[in-house]
């Protein structure tokens, strides 16, 4: 759970989330498979798993509560 704070590579689904222990990279996979827009400043919640340093995301809730769902194989 955290905030937009930045974005990473251009070419992925990947944020910058400021969580209550520090930032975090999280990686939603590659834009081309499912473009997946989040302002910065927006509080959404995770889950997924680590993998060499970032945050794999299965699922994504935003503020509002809409749930977006990745496929963990992407």
């Amino acid at each position: 759970m955290g905030t937009v704070i930045g974005y990473g590579e251009g070419d992925e689904n990947e944020w910058l989330i400021q969580t209550a222990t520090g930032v975090v990279v999280a990686d939603a996979g590659p834009r081309w498979f499912q473009s997946i827009d989040i302002p910065r400043g927006e509080a959404i919640t995770l889950t997924g798993r680590w993998d060499e340093g970032e945050f794999d995301v299965i699922t994504i809730i935003r503020a509002d509560g809409t749930q977006i769902f990745i496929d963990p194989d992407s």
